[in-house]
């Protein structure tokens, strides 16, 4: 479960200016969808079909500088695929597969 929720991390970041996009876990039961809704980026996660998380924003309120929740355009969409093992420097496993 926490290489999916790292999985949904980077993928939250990587689709923050994608129209309408679905990861999903290996086995389908988890869903995070993220849309761009008049310019705001939203995400919603559903298990077996049921909302988990119903449609939020996605953004940043900073302290300085103004903020990261709405204005976003999409400039393009790329989708793609990796099955890769890698070895970790330390840690319980010998190597682990990134799919």
């Amino acid at each position: 479960m926490k290489r999916f929720i790292l999985s949904v991390c980077l993928v939250l970041f990587a689709a923050f200016n994608a129209m309408a996009q679905e990861a999903a876990s290996p086995n389908g039961n988890v869903k995070v969808k993220f849309a761009l809704n008049n310019s705001v980026p939203t995400y919603t996660v559903t298990f077996r079909g049921k909302p988990i998380i119903k449609p939020s924003r996605l953004g940043f309120a900073l302290v300085k500088g103004g903020d990261l929740l709405d204005g976003f355009t999409l400039v393009g969409e790329e989708k793609g695929s990796a099955d890769e093992t890698w070895t970790p420097v330390w840690g319980e496993n010998r190597t682990i597969r990134n799919h």
